[in-house]
């Protein structure tokens, strides 16, 4: 280790020497020992060897007790050693010792209780360094509280308190103590419930203000009261006020310097805390400590003699400042007991906090005497107290004409902490008829309406607070809400609702004061309904409805369950389309009734589980918290009150199974719920053995038989829905598949036609089309056309025997290929669609009749095959081509020709 840790010591024979027979007398030999044994440890004790000393300290502490003051000496030493922090040889040495360490704080404790003051004082200071840690370090402190708090000293430390209480000195060493030991707070638990803060306020009257040990207790007792839950109602007693009352009187006498002044604004501190506890408010009044508070909160105001309130207790320092706000905030806490409030009224109290805020009264001496700074500050605190005194004493301001200096202050201050003071003020009492009809005379209605609209220059908080106050103001007040409406605070309200990507945090504040507003100014107006109902507000007002919590969608509900009752809107809300969902209002409000119930359901089963709180099921409630619970803040009785006034029955046929579900049991919402609240009212009367007369028993039965029928009447339907539902479902799902074999068939069609090989090359029928040909003059031509067309001519009856011979002559020559080639070669030289260039460009009999040999022969030969055997008429066909070559030279000079480029006059089929 870094530093020299002393010799090593033998606890065990010095305590071998105490036990001896023989030895055990020698009392100054011991006393010697036990001084050599701390000049071996001048850099403290190791943490192995304090159960040897905790021992040591008992038998010492024993020893002084029975008289032997030669163990003074060396007892203190001993613990002026155990002062010094403990040594480590391992750094878990704390932690495995930790029940010796908790040995030896304890035996140090009992060392309180030894007469001898040496030895008392040497141990209350071991404490006190031990409890405020060797080096300030919050983990070393952290630990010393735990070792103190598993000690087990409170109840001795309490006994030694109260045995130091006729001591100076011991009182003293006990204060500085405890002081340290309020640090903790399950230290003083511990130490109150012992009993050791029930004297501790004694020294205020037995002390001069000026002893150190008044403030190191009232310092003490402000952690206790701060710190300790239960603590200011275990303080909060008759003692306890007279012993402050004497003190604050002494300091404000005579405790003029900066410690005093400071000492005084603690003990405020302190009876603030105590002003805490409602049921002890009356000790304010009892002991005559609220009459001193209030003569001096409103001296400056008062102007109050010097006999009164010394003039140094007056001035605009800053502990005055502090105190005179301290007092201000105090008697404000202090309205809510019935005596105090009445000498509060009778006091001259609120007048003093209206001074500071009376433009008029700027040239006041009390207005002059704070820099502009610090009457910021003072405002802003009789504005506080304001807010508190207004509600219980209405007619006492309203006669100070309090509304007028409220208006013009807000108009006139720029500073943001006043303008929220007054809209906290305005907030507590707008809403008081009388003050209503003042405020809206006064212009509050537009001025609340300027600061709304004037979103650049004021923030968010100071408008949310504004539109508040519009609807207290409006509220049930006809006038107000009127002039609501002219100043087009029904458009301000509507853009409010329409907030910005920025506003996503605050939205929810801003939106349910908008709500509240437009509830309050604009329901029950007909012309601020109809300039909300042509702004769109109902499409607004369902749109926050979707989105908005559902903390909010109950006040949403209530606000358009009362725009309702006027029929002109229910159109409207019909017609709503969500921006989102597109799903319509009937749809959205049954969708929210499907959460509700699926809540509910959650609920029960988590209960069930035991995971959850009991959830408030009708049949366990009275009928009285039956009623409430149905009444009060029940989302699906507003969704039944908003649902009741749509008709659904036009858009039934968009609704989902579970939506018309839904539907189903909203309209049977309160027939049920009644059911219920006879059958709960039943059972009470049967816990009270109360047997209704027969009509009366009757009707009852009759009335849950009904219900029952309903129940089960509305079971079915739901059921018939479901199967329904259920049923189209099987047929889409059906539908579907066939649709899916039927693509899986058409697939592996495919994909077997592309696996099979190509098939070879086969002969097909071919119809042969060739061009007319032509083996006769027009004059043979014109002479068949007048024959009748009943008859086949003699031309045409040639012509089809040619045309048969040339055909098998072709097939006989080079097949298929050169019947095509030549009739290739015959299209190119003769155009059978061209008209004929002739003589009045008339077709002639000849064509035609050939025409139709040519397309009779065509169909002979493809009704037979076309390698067949050859017909009889080939040498006609030779005999016609060389014909048609030999006469191709005296047709192209002579005239018409029935062969040539210009010369097919017929179409050719």
């Amino acid at each position: 280790m870094g530093e020299q840790l002393g010799p090593p010591n033998d606890f065990q024979k010095l305590l071998h020497l105490f036990k001896h027979r023989h030895t055990r007398d020698q009392y100054d030999r011991q006393a010697t020992t036990v001084e050599s044994i701390c000049r071996q440890h001048p850099n403290g004790f190791f943490l192995r060897d304090l159960e040897s000393v905790s021992e040591l300290i008992d038998i010492c502490c024993e020893m002084i007790t029975n008289g032997h003051e030669q163990f003074v000496d060396p007892m203190c030493k001993l613990l002026q050693t155990c002062t010094i922090p403990f040594i480590k040889e391992y750094a878990s040495d704390e932690y495995r010792n930790f029940p010796m360490i908790c040995k030896t704080i304890a035996a140090i404790v009992n060392v309180l209780h030894v007469p001898n003051p040496e030895v008392h004082s040497a141990a209350a200071e071991m404490l006190t360094l031990y409890a405020s840690s060797s080096d300030d370090t919050r983990d070393s402190l952290s630990y010393h509280h735990q070792v103190l708090e598993n000690s087990d000293i409170a109840k001795s430390m309490a006994q030694a308190v109260i045995d130091a209480a006729d001591n100076p000195l011991r009182r003293l060493e006990m204060a500085l103590l405890l002081r340290q030991l309020s640090l903790s707070v399950e230290l003083s638990k511990d130490l109150m419930q012992h009993g050791a803060m029930n004297s501790i306020t004694d020294c205020f009257t037995v002390c001069d203000y000026m002893d150190p040990v008044v403030s190191v207790v009232v310092e003490t007792v402000w952690n206790i009261v701060e710190t300790c839950p239960g603590a200011p109602e275990e303080l909060a007693n008759t003692q306890t006020f007279d012993n402050c009352k004497v003190l604050f009187e002494n300091l404000l006498r005579r405790g003029h310097r900066d410690q005093d002044k400071q000492l005084r604004n603690e003990l405020l501190a302190i009876l603030y805390h105590l002003s805490k506890v409602k049921d002890r408010l009356h000790l304010f009044f009892e002991s005559g400590l609220l009459d001193i508070i209030l003569t001096v909160s409103v001296a400056a105001e008062t102007q109050a003699p010097a006999d009164v309130v010394h003039p140094l207790v007056l001035t605009s320092g800053a502990l005055d400042f502090e105190m005179k706000i301290s007092l201000i905030s105090l008697v404000s806490t202090l309205c809510s007991d019935e005596q105090c409030f009445e000498s509060i009224v009778e006091s001259p109290f609120m007048p003093a906090l209206l001074l500071h805020l009376d433009s008029g009264l700027d040239a006041h001496p009390a207005r002059t005497k704070y820099p502009l700074s610090a009457e910021h500050s003072l405002i802003t605190a009789c504005l506080n107290a304001l807010s508190v005194l207004i509600p219980l004493a209405p007619d006492q301001f309203q006669a100070m004409d309090g509304n007028r200096v409220l208006l013009e202050l807000l108009a006139a201050e720029s500073d943001e902490a006043v303008r929220y003071g007054v809209l906290k003020v305005l907030l507590n009492t707008a809403s008081f008829p009388p003050f209503q009809d003042e405020l809206g005379q006064l212009g509050a209605v537009g001025m609340m309406l300027s600061l709304v609209n004037d979103t650049g220059s004021h923030p968010f908080q100071l408008r949310q607070d504004a539109v508040a106050v519009l609807a207290d103001l409006c509220y049930h007040h006809t006038a107000n809400a009127q002039l609501f409406g002219q100043l087009y605070g029904v458009e301000t309200m509507l853009s409010c609702l329409d907030s910005t990507p920025q506003d996503a945090d605050r939205k929810e504040p801003m939106a349910l004061s908008v709500v509240d507003c437009i509830w309050s100014a604009v329901c029950g107006n007909q012309v601020n309904e109809a300039t909300f109902i042509h702004s769109n507000g109902i499409n607004a007002l369902l749109t926050l409805l979707e989105v908005c919590p559902e903390l909010m969608q109950s006040q949403v509900l209530s606000c358009l369950s009362d725009f309702l009752e006027s029929t002109a809107t229910r159109p409207q809300v019909v017609a709503w389309k969500s921006r989102v969902t597109r799903r319509g209002a009937v749809a959205l409000l049954l969708d929210l009734w499907h959460k509700q119930e699926v809540k509910l359901q959650q609920e029960r089963r988590l209960y069930d589980l035991g995971e959850g709180p009991a959830p408030a099921v009708q049949g366990d409630l009275d009928s009285a918290t039956f009623v409430d619970s149905l009444t009060r803040c029940n989302l699906r009785t507003k969704l039944f009150a908003v649902l009741r006034r749509l008709d659904v029955q036009d858009v039934r046929q968009f609704l989902t199974t579970e939506q018309k579900v839904s539907l189903v049991t909203t309209e049977r919402y309160v027939d049920t719920e009644q059911d219920k609240l006879w059958r709960t009212v039943a059972k009470e009367l049967e816990a009270e053995e109360i047997r209704p007369v027969t009509p009366d028993a009757r009707a009852m039965q009759a009335r849950f038989a009904a219900g029952q029928g309903e129940e089960v009447a509305c079971a079915q339907m739901k059921k018939l829905l479901q199967d329904e539902d259920t049923k189209a479902q099987l047929e889409a799902e059906q539908a579907f598949f066939e649709r899916l074999k039927l693509e899986h068939a058409a697939r592996l069609t495919n994909t077997n036609r592309l696996r099979q090989p190509p098939k070879p090359p086969y002969v097909s029928r071919t119809k042969v089309i060739i061009p007319r040909i032509r083996g006769v003059d027009d004059e043979e031509g014109e002479a068949a056309a007048d024959q009748s067309q009943g008859s086949e001519s003699a031309p045409a009856s040639a012509t089809r025997s040619a045309v048969a011979s040339y055909l098998d002559e072709c097939l006989a020559d080079g097949g298929v290929d050169t019947l095509l080639a030549a009739t290739s070669a015959r299209q190119d030289a003769v155009n059978p669609f061209s008209e004929v260039k002739g003589k009045n460009n008339r077709r002639t009999s000849f064509d035609n009749d050939t025409s139709s040999a040519v397309d009779d022969s065509l169909e002979d030969s493809l009704v037979a095959p076309i390698n067949g055997p050859r017909g009889s008429g080939m040498e006609a066909a030779r005999k016609l081509e060389r014909d048609r070559r030999n006469s191709g030279t005296s047709a192209a000079s002579g005239g018409k020709s029935s062969l040539g480029a210009g010369g097919g006059g017929g179409e050719s089929s």
